[in-house]
């Protein structure tokens, strides 16, 4: 089966709004390999991630990282190894609208 190495998503959400930074397609698996949250604003912030499984909705599980400081003009990058099934997300929110979130992989078909 090909795999395919990609930028799975970008998103700069609004304040306080969770938003889908990905979805795996359908018919196909993916291995989450990094996220970055990129604060490009002047005040501290926070910001959260959740691996949503397909069908489910956003329960306190799903976080791999919970209201976690993200200093004012700085990054994370956080390295994961995270797999996917057909229709699992990834959702992001950050508690500022200056947050901005990149998701990188690779997807198999199935």
């Amino acid at each position: 089966m090909p795999t395919r190495y990609k930028i799975f998503g970008q998103q700069a959400p609004g304040p306080n709004t969770f938003s889908r930074l990905y979805t795996v397609p359908l018919a196909q698996s993916a291995v989450l390999s990094t996220v970055t949250a990129c604060n490009y604003n002047v005040t501290n912030t926070t910001f959260r991630i959740a691996v949503v499984p397909s069908g489910s909705p956003l329960f306190a599980n799903a976080y791999i990282a919970y209201d976690t400081a993200l200093p004012a003009q700085d990054s994370i990058a956080l390295t994961l190894g995270i797999t996917m099934g057909a229709n699992d997300s990834i959702q992001v929110f950050a508690f500022s609208g200056n947050v901005s979130f990149n998701a990188f992989g690779a997807e198999q078909f199935t």
